[in-house]
């Protein structure tokens, strides 16, 4: 028998207000929230906001930003050379001993997500110790052509140094990076699992995409359904392939971003994103 499907509700559908994120995670549902801190996000907030609504932060997402906000990765080199030439544009935000994921994630025992840029960053330090104790999960970028390889070498790298480390597999980042030559996106979901090789996958991230789309994200962080991926098909076929994964909704609005308070308009926005996406995957 197929396991319940645990989803988790992404902090960025309420552009990372992190109240009204628990507060939809537990009115429509959800198994709970993986937290996106910003600067000002700390430990005590977000066990607050876990007994104010009953509902736990599951894993925490950071840091992919930069000093300057830009978290682009820069490649450089041979790809099949130097795949550890991946950098930062800039310097991390702050020193990652004092990231706010870093803290929340050892003071909850949660796993922290992160994107490779940041494990070959502290690689780079030498401060992969930095990473002991942790529960990490690297995330796939978008980077054509070989984002998946590079999450794969940073898991490697994790398991060499003794860390804890599961995959987390970005479905829009998996069909940006392939979009031009794949013609059955299904297919290559099943090869891209397949070709894990051991590695465990812990969670996928899902959101629809539209690649004509000019906007911050390139189309991607979609509503289901207002993009051009097969979203009820995709979910279907992760909960075959991978049953006992977790599930991540994560959709934005990028004009939320855009200034310091959610109008009436954004926040029913959040709150109909938050239980359409839920009740479209337990129909799974």
């Amino acid at each position: 028998m197929t396991p319940r499907c645990f989803v988790t509700l992404s902090a960025v559908v309420t552009a990372l207000r992190l109240d009204l994120a628990f507060k939809l995670a537990a009115k429509f549902g959800y198994d709970g929230v993986e937290v996106m801190p910003t600067r000002l996000t700390s430990v005590h907030s977000v066990v607050r906001a876990q007994k104010k609504y009953n509902t736990w932060a599951t894993s925490v997402h950071g840091p992919f930003w930069t000093r300057k906000k830009v978290w682009n990765l820069l490649i450089h080199g041979d790809v099949s050379r130097k795949l550890e030439a991946i950098v930062f544009g800039c310097l991390l935000l702050g020193s990652f001993e004092s990231n706010p994921a870093r803290k929340i994630a050892r003071s909850l025992g949660i796993p922290i997500v992160l994107h490779p840029g940041v494990i070959f960053e502290l690689e780079h330090q030498r401060k992969l110790g930095l990473l002991k104790g942790l529960k990490v999960w690297v995330e796939n970028d978008d980077l054509v052509g070989f984002g998946v390889e590079v999450a794969k070498r940073a898991y490697d790298l994790l398991e060499k140094a003794g860390i804890e480390v599961r995959l987390v597999c970005d479905i829009e980042h998996l069909a940006k990076e392939f979009w031009n030559e794949c013609e059955n996106f299904l297919d290559l979901l099943n090869r891209v699992i397949a070709n894990t090789n051991g590695r465990r996958i812990a969670q996928f991230h899902i959101c629809d995409l539209d690649p004509g789309a000019k906007d911050i994200k390139g189309g991607g962080h979609k509503r289901f359904g207002e993009g051009k991926l097969p979203i009820q098909e995709i979910l279907s076929r992760v909960r075959a392939l991978r049953p006992e994964a977790r599930v991540v909704v994560e959709v934005s609005k990028e004009s939320m971003y855009k200034k310091p308070w959610l109008s009436r308009e954004d926040r029913g926005w959040a709150e109909e994103t938050a239980r359409e996406s839920i009740a479209t995957i337990r129909q799974i």
